[in-house]
């Protein structure tokens, strides 16, 4: 359904979702069926008798192994994983398997710090600051800065000196950074601290993309494509990871959005026939 967004009186032109972007997320999951956590798919077999793929799941917890069957499988992992994590049989076209290869994963490398306050302290008394989000002047683990509410986070420098850093240690290097960029002590002084370096998840950060310098610039998709628009298998087998999208939107949460709709009712209309 269609609704009207209100202009937002800061920033950039984007949006926040209320709640937190994991909003998302727990809305979806309300209306799926079946969700199933701590399973990772291994294996995606064609069944030439039947049309049908035959998942291949292990439950990352206990070990144990599942065969699911499926009329269609919608892959929506970063490609760089599919084709370090998933075996295909058969195998998938080499123009397919280069281009996963080639597309990188943006922001997997990344982490962010967010220090939670009492109040917007920055924005009060003699050194009064509004921003949505500004770079960092003062040197330390931290590069840009955003505010949400009574919250700063920020993006991890990706320099070794610091991501080599303790979580403790990292985490005092951050307060001390703020406190020198905000010009108060108070700074120092959160209510509560949180940290999250997606490049030491594996189900976020590949070891192709682990291996490259961090591209803070948005990735160039556009020679890749047209390789994940249409469905292999005979219709059966489709890829929306965000990075499979139009260049425009690939590797933002809109690309996502648009891979998936865009597949979907491509998959509608080859059943409709």
């Amino acid at each position: 359904s269609r609704f009207e967004v209100p202009l937002v009186p800061e920033g950039d032109g984007s949006f926040r979702l209320e709640g937190g972007t994991q909003e998302l997320a727990l809305k979806m999951e309300e209306k799926v069926k079946d969700v199933r956590f701590n399973s990772a798919v291994q294996n995606l077999s064609r069944q030439e008798s039947t049309g049908k793929i035959e998942v291949g799941v292990l439950d990352v917890l206990s070990g144990d192994e599942e065969i699911l069957s499926a009329d269609a499988v919608f892959v929506a992992l970063p490609p760089r994983l599919v084709v370090q994590d998933v075996n295909f049989q058969p195998k998938l076209p080499p123009n397919v398997v280069d281009a996963m290869g080639q597309t990188r994963t943006w922001m997997a490398q990344q982490g962010k710090f967010a220090a939670r306050y009492e109040s917007r302290f920055w924005r009060s008394g003699k050194r009064v600051q509004r921003w949505y989000w500004k770079r960092c002047r003062q040197g330390g683990p931290l590069e840009i800065l955003f505010e949400n509410g009574n919250t700063i986070w920020a993006f991890l420098s990706n320099q070794s000196r610091w991501r080599s850093l303790s979580p403790v240690e990292r985490k005092a290097a951050a307060l001390k950074q703020l406190r020198e960029e905000l010009g108060n002590e108070e700074a120092e002084r959160p209510l509560s601290t949180f940290e999250q370096d997606w490049s030491s998840e594996k189900w976020t950060c590949s070891e192709a993309d682990s291996a490259e310098p961090h591209p803070w610039l948005h990735p160039d998709y556009s020679s890749v494509a047209s390789v994940f628009r249409n469905s292999l298998w005979d219709g059966t087998l489709w890829f929306i990871g965000s990075e499979t999208a139009n260049p425009g939107v690939a590797g933002f949460l809109e690309g996502a959005v648009s891979a998936a709709s865009a597949r979907t009712k491509q998959w509608a209309q080859i059943q409709a026939n």
